[in-house]
């Protein structure tokens, strides 16, 4: 095995120990948040844009109703 064979060998290792180490830490927040579930949305869900001068409270009743 060559230099360059072993340097590629040795990054491939440190990225599968990287995604390791990112699947452990993901599963270990789901875990200590007794596995709730969140959603998110993206602003392109409701078009805010027609009501510029709605309340978060109003908003918020809209992303209630867009996740029933």
């Amino acid at each position: 095995m060559n230099l360059l064979s072993l340097i590629h060998l040795g990054q491939l290792m440190m990225q599968f120990a990287f995604t390791n180490k990112i699947q452990e830490s993901t599963l270990d927040f789901i875990e200590s948040t007794n596995y709730e579930i969140y959603y998110t949305f993206s602003a392109g869900i409701l078009d805010f844009y027609s009501h510029p001068t709605a309340s978060y409270i109003e908003i918020m009743k809209w992303t209630e109703f867009c996740f029933k």
